[in-house]
């Protein structure tokens, strides 16, 4: 496995490497187990019967124990796209912003050519309604013209970094109402677009 998914000489797309490391879990987990019983096979021989029910408690025990403080905060930072100010935000749009706006938000690669949003502007749609210029990743399902369309006004997004005449561009072409700034940074910064003609900032609160 580790031969035919790697980065340095031929794999079968789209398996990554990482995602067979991943399903290695299976096999670790049994060998994990089968390691455990040929361990206690040894201790045994070294302690009376009760003792060996007692270690073996304890050892299950401590192991738990590390599990669950290992995992008590499993969630990556990187993968919460939405802060409480984020929230917020989106709440505000949904009380104040007209219900055909259209907004411009952050957006990144992800994996296999998708793009999706860096902070709360990517649950604008789903939150509030209000369309985004990048719809929820689930836009990758859609025909291949739908895919491409979508992936190239994403990476214009990309390309964007102020009030300049690409950006009055994309503004025309998709018909964009409003920028949303959230609180996980991204390409386009709302530094940027300080006394720009045309922006006027109507929501400043908590970083968003």
């Amino acid at each position: 496995m580790l031969l035919l998914f790697n980065f340095w000489w031929w794999r079968l797309w789209p398996v990554r490497l990482d995602l067979v490391v991943i399903c290695l879990f299976v096999p670790v987990s049994v060998l994990a187990g089968y390691g455990l019983v040929w361990i206690q096979k040894i201790v045994r021989r070294c302690f009376s019967a009760p003792a060996m029910r007692y270690l073996t408690f304890l050892v299950t025990m401590l192991l738990c124990a590390w599990g669950i403080r290992e995992t008590w905060s499993i969630v990556p930072p990187v993968t919460v796209l939405a802060s409480k100010a984020d929230m917020e935000a989106i709440t505000w749009i949904k009380e104040h912003v007209p219900s055909n706006a259209r907004f411009l938000i952050n957006v990144e690669l992800w994996q296999y050519k998708i793009y999706r949003g860096v902070d709360g502007g990517a649950w604008i749609t789903l939150l509030s309604g209000r369309e985004t210029i990048l719809p929820p990743i689930a836009y990758a399902w859609g025909d291949r013209g739908y895919f491409n369309k979508v992936s190239g006004l994403a990476l214009q997004v990309r390309t964007l970094r102020g009030c300049e005449p690409d950006f009055w561009s994309l503004i025309e072409e998709q018909r964009i109402t409003h920028i949303y700034f959230g609180t996980n940074g991204g390409a386009l910064q709302s530094s940027r677009f300080e006394g720009c003609l045309g922006v006027m900032r109507i929501y400043d609160k908590s970083g968003v």
